[in-house]
């Protein structure tokens, strides 16, 4: 049980490791942006340049500070612009707008009865219901705690324009399942249903003690149990939980599993023989059986000399 819930634990490390690992290797390829890059020379006019934005996410996600991108010379994408950046020469300094809608843009202000005009926008109140800024890495954050659409807006100091007449349009997305809630589904069924059966790897044990075999298998079945029915809470917590409101329970269960790993792990050793174990992990791994080979260099009394086989 001991040594199958470990490789159950590294798996879960392993594949976290992966992700983390492959995002930081695909964002290090090539140079990045930074607000510190210096300006290239640029042919275009300053007069000319065009503001333009990088996006860094299709969609925010709700209740997350979620990095949408970052501005930019169309013709630098490597200089990131914000509401400081500034040479010698010229002014680069940004000015922007994000707007938030509760679910999907509606029209402004339509007819109302009696001729006068009514505002039906559903406009977010920014500060209330949203914030953004940017930040020290020069890019744009938004933190929404509604879903909805969004527009970007912006203006530079050279007198260029982004998203005037056709605002940059983004939404702000529910929480969703991953990849890693699928894994953990997955060992959390392979736990319930060996719990069940009562069978399998984590019921294998070669040193259990005398009289202690019906106690094994109880203290094995109850942890794989309880961890198999608590992976698939957090998992149920991820996908319904689509404002992401209960991530501190899901980490309080993660904490639960591993108390319920540590405590399981006590009991076990009480059924297990540890000398006759430890006995045979040192006979395993001793070289040729604890045997101490002859050396290659001492020969038998009737072994052939050189000078016999010349002869």
């Amino acid at each position: 049980m001991k040594k199958n819930a470990l490789r159950i634990l590294a798996l879960i490390l392993v594949v976290t490791a992966a992700a983390l690992a492959l995002t930081g290797c695909f964002g290090m390829m090539g140079e990045m942006p930074k607000v510190t890059n210096e300006e290239a020379k640029s042919e275009t006019p300053y007069e000319q340049r065009k503001l333009g934005f990088v996006q860094n996410a299709a969609a925010a996600q709700v209740n997350v500070d979620t990095p949408l991108g970052f501005f930019c010379y169309e013709d630098n994408k490597l200089r990131i612009l914000t509401e400081n950046s500034k040479t010698e020469e010229h002014d680069d300094s940004v000015s922007y707008t994000v707007t938030v809608y509760d679910g999907k843009k509606a029209e402004g202000a339509q007819p109302a009865v009696g001729g006068l005009s009514e505002d039906r926008s559903n406009k977010l109140a920014e500060g209330m219901d949203y914030a953004y800024c940017i930040k020290e890495n020069g890019y744009l954050y938004l933190n929404s705690r509604v879903l909805g659409d969004v527009e970007i807006t912006a203006s530079c100091a050279n007198g260029s324009a982004f998203g005037q007449n056709e605002p940059l349009k983004l939404e702000v997305a529910p929480h969703t399942i991953k990849l890693f809630d699928i894994i953990i589904a997955g060992i959390g069924l392979y736990l319930i249903f060996s719990a069940i059966v009562g069978k399998g790897k984590l019921f294998q044990n070669d040193f259990i003690k005398e009289g202690k075999e019906e106690e094994h298998k109880k203290i094995v079945r109850i942890t794989s149990l309880v961890i198999g029915v608590l992976m698939l809470a957090t998992v149920a917590i991820a996908l319904f939980d689509k404002y992401g409101e209960y991530r501190l329970v899901s980490v309080a269960i993660f904490g639960v599993v591993l108390a319920a790993f540590i405590i399981s792990t006590i009991l076990l050793r009480r059924c297990t023989d540890l000398e006759a174990k430890r006995k045979a992990m040192n006979d395993r791994y001793a070289p040729y059986g604890g045997k101490t080979p002859a050396s290659a260099f001492i020969f038998d009394e009737n072994e052939p000399t050189v000078d016999d086989i010349q002869k």
